[in-house]
């Protein structure tokens, strides 16, 4: 879905479901999606307010 070309989009209409595309967005590990994907799939998978964009979190040792 961050890689990914409208070619190989329109490839797997019928094939992968939108909820299938729901699912990835609301389980994605941090560090998976730039900025412009994560916008991008969100609109397409009708999340408006788009969903919080996953974030690392860093531990400071003690």
């Amino acid at each position: 879905m961050t890689y990914g070309t409208i070619e190989d989009i329109k490839a797997l209409q019928g094939v992968v479901d939108m909820s299938d595309y729901r699912e990835v967005l609301e389980h994605a590990p941090p560090g998976v999606f730039d900025k412009r994907s994560w916008a991008y799939w969100n609109l397409r998978c009708g999340f408006q307010p788009a969903l919080p964009m996953p974030e690392r979190a860093f531990i400071r040792p003690s």
